[in-house]
């Protein structure tokens, strides 16, 4: 009887022993092409200075905008917007208040 059991136990710790294995079989590394990668940093860099290129000149276009002091303490007396956020938005609208009041009562529903 305890021979049947050792054999079960012996026979459980291989079974035991093989699932492991199985779980931290080590892969073998695949070998890294330098070439492919540094030509994606490469790109990935590329769009981002794009990317920053293209903000710069939006900012630039949104300073060239004239807005009026009126307007910019209307929009932030009456939504209880910082300066510098009733600003940039009449910017971005190109100073029209009208507009800009129309985005954000629509924006509020």
């Amino acid at each position: 009887m305890e021979d049947d059991d050792v054999k079960t136990q012996q026979a459980d710790g291989k079974k035991e022993a093989a699932d492991l294995d199985k779980v931290t079989d080590i892969t073998t590394e695949k070998e890294l092409d330098t070439a492919k990668a540094e030509q994606s940093v490469k790109s990935l860099l590329a769009g981002d200075k794009s990317k920053d290129q293209l903000k710069a000149q939006r900012e630039r276009e949104l300073a060239a905008v004239t807005v009026s002091a009126d307007d910019v303490a209307v929009l932030a007396a009456e939504f209880e917007l910082s300066t510098a956020a009733a600003d940039r938005l009449l910017r971005e609208h190109n100073a029209d208040l009208a507009s800009a009041l129309r985005q954000l009562v629509n924006a509020a529903q």
